[in-house]
């Protein structure tokens, strides 16, 4: 590792703050300005023959300009059934071009899934290639290789180097981790073999060398190594040690010249500890990776990893030597202009991410990727045509939730004159239930935008209900109506007693012993953070759905964080297929799609998970009075921040 002169969007700070963070790194030759990075992620198929790169390319452009040192970009799919497409190879050129251009480094990430994923995400879904065969996570039996296809494999490793060089990238990674073909070759769980192919780095080594040899000795070449794979005794996982050893064997061929760790082996169930969310501590990894670099001594960088999503634990990592490089992936989605942020002195101002993995979340699910409080993602051409103002306008904006005060924010920073008023004596809306939950780190959505606010020069006037008569009055160009959603039991025939809303049960302390039944009628995540808080406060907990499966619109993160706390708590039981149909003197009735009743007994408190109901009512006295009046968020329908803040924007934009 050596250093030299920095280079990047501003100047860097002069008060000697996060000095290492923002220190340079030299690789190969290839100067990295800080010692900040994006680790591999997928978000769209730009290089897919039938995908389309533009906006991805724009998404990577974005976070060059904010700050980040080097993108390690969205996997790369290595087939030796298929020589590249020459406009796969234009897209990637394009990505080196515009990243370059922004002064930050870009390598792709290499990868085979082997018996991972499924056929469908080949090009033309042939089977899945292996080194012993058996099936995949979801059931799908994979190919076991010859030995003639295994060497096609490495070719075909060694033919995708040449083409990342002739596009003009500054290297690549390989994927060694998450169980794919890779990890597959050096781990009894997937190799096993008698062959050649069955000493353990046999293929690894053998694609290092075909890619140094395609790639040149100029390029980068690092390697995502597991640092634990969580694989039980009995699936023939490897140990810390043994993994450890893996790691310095392949530091030892030369080849090799930074390592970035994850951890966990199935896929995508690898995802819930790699990208976890609030319920992991920030930087759960940094342990694994101090025992990484010193396994390997220090030979070659490693990137730190695992919540790592604000400057000062980064600097703390890299003055702990417990890694070279920081992975802030998730910061970079939160806040692209995080690194830009940090080099002015601005580090207040950044959006930190809160973890939620809706990102991570939605892409294993199949949704179209977005980020909880970041509209701009996966939007950033659309949001940079965005006209000016043709003139300053006057806007107020009725309630401080979150789409209230992201509506206030983006208002002001267009440049327009803002009055944001909240009927209540504090921000936050709804979400403000959460602050007594293992959920209270997502506050910090609400935290940012009033400070944002407040460096803009708009305070929310707190305590004041204002009335459509008042707003006529006030004659502002552009009247806002943002308060959100509240409970009504009685909209959905529940008004009886001994029921209470899922947000009464979340902010509400229960008496000490009661037995609880949670009725989940939408299947978001205030059921499960409501159960949560229960179980963790000591009550026995029944949790009941109509759906097939708990929490079904959670988000895949959250999910797989209630399923293992609701079969590893002894307060919990979890039913699937059940509804409530009455309830009374400790008696619930439940029922199943076949109208088949059974019964609970001894039930003290029903908590209802339905949907709280818009309170609009004022959107209507105004357009009684004939006064315009725009709305955003739960106002709407209640749907969530990520939608709160993605209308917000969008609407402001146009005034």
């Amino acid at each position: 590792m050596t250093t030299s002169s920095t280079t990047g969007p501003t100047s860097p700070r002069t008060d000697g703050k996060y000095a290492r963070l923002l220190s340079p790194m030299t690789i190969r030759g290839n100067v990295l300005r800080n010692r900040m990075i994006t680790t591999g992620h997928s978000i769209m198929a730009p290089w897919h023959p039938a995908g389309d790169e533009t906006t991805y390319v724009d998404y990577c452009r974005r976070r060059a300009k904010g700050g980040a040192a080097l993108l390690i970009a969205q996997p790369v799919n290595v087939e030796p059934f298929h020589d590249w497409p020459w406009p796969v190879v234009d897209r990637l050129k394009r990505l080196a071009d515009a990243v370059h251009e922004e002064g930050a480094l870009v390598t792709p990430q290499v990868v085979n899934f082997g018996r991972q994923i499924g056929s469908h995400v080949l090009l033309d879904e042939r089977a899945e290639w292996s080194f012993n065969g058996g099936q995949d996570e979801f059931g799908e039996a994979a190919h076991r290789m010859t030995s003639a296809e295994v060497q096609l494999m490495v070719d075909a490793f060694g033919r995708l180097a040449e083409v990342f060089r002739e596009a003009g990238l500054d290297g690549l990674e390989l994927h060694g981790a998450h169980g794919y073909l890779l990890q597959q070759s050096y781990s009894p769980w997937g190799n096993g073999r008698d062959d050649e192919w069955g000493e353990q780095l046999a293929f690894s080594t053998a694609v290092l060398q075909a890619v140094r040899s395609g790639l040149g000795e100029d390029k980068i070449l690092g390697w995502r190594m597991t640092a634990d794979d969580q694989l039980r005794e009995e699936e023939n996982g490897l140990t810390a040690e043994e993994l450890m050893d893996v790691a310095r064997r392949l530091v030892d061929t030369g080849h090799i010249d930074f390592m970035n760790l994850s951890i966990g082996t199935k896929a995508p169930a690898y995802s819930q500890p790699a990208v976890a969310s609030f319920r992991y501590p920030k930087g759960y990894d940094l342990e694994l990776a101090k025992g990484l670099r010193d396994a390997i001594d220090a030979r070659v960088p490693v990137v730190g990893v695992g919540g790592i999503v604000d400057p000062d634990m980064a600097e703390q990592a890299l003055a702990d030597e417990m890694c070279d490089l920081i992975g802030m992936t998730r910061g970079f989605i939160s806040d692209p202009d995080m690194g830009v942020k940090i080099l002015r002195g601005d580090e207040d101002r950044i959006r930190t991410c809160v973890r939620v993995a809706e990102c991570n979340s939605r892409r294993v699910d199949g949704k179209v990727v977005q980020c909880w409080h970041n509209p701009e993602f996966g939007r950033e051409a659309r949001f940079a045509a965005v006209p000016a103002p043709a003139r300053r306008k006057s806007v107020l904006v009725v309630g401080a939730g979150v789409a209230g005060l992201q509506a206030a924010e983006v208002a002001v920073k267009r440049g327009h004159d803002v009055r944001i008023v909240e009927a209540s004596d504090h921000p936050g809306g709804r979400l403000r239930n959460i602050l007594g939950t293992r959920a209270a780190e997502l506050f910090g959505t609400v935290d940012h935008l009033v400070n944002e606010l407040r460096h803009e020069g708009v305070r929310v006037e707190y305590g004041h209900r204002l009335t459509a008569a008042e707003i006529r009055a006030l004659d502002f160009d552009e009247v806002v109506v943002a308060t959100g959603a509240e409970h009504d039991l009685a909209a959905h025939g529940l008004d009886r007693p001994g029921i209470v809303s899922v947000d009464d049960a979340i902010v509400g302390e229960l008496p000490e012993g009661v037995k609880v039944l949670v009725v989940d009628r939408t299947g978001h995540n205030p059921a499960g953070v409501a159960v949560e808080k229960l179980a963790l406060e000591g009550h026995e907990v029944v949790y009941v759905t109509p759906f097939d499966r708990m929490v079904t619109n959670g988000g895949y993160n959250h999910r797989l964080d209630y399923q293992d706390l609701f079969r590893r708590s002894p307060l919990i039981t979890a039913m699937t297929f059940k509804d409530l149909r009455s309830f009374e003197n400790g008696k619930a009735m439940l029922v199943d799609p076949d109208g088949i009743e059974s019964h609970l007994l001894g039930i003290d408190v029903v908590v209802a998970a339905v949907h709280p109901v818009p309170r609009d009512g004022l959107v209507h006295e105004l357009d009684a009075l004939g006064v315009t009046v725009h709305t955003c968020g739960d106002v709407i329908a209640p749907r969530g921040v990520t939608t709160a803040t993605r209308e917000a924007t969008l609407l402001a934009q146009t005034f």
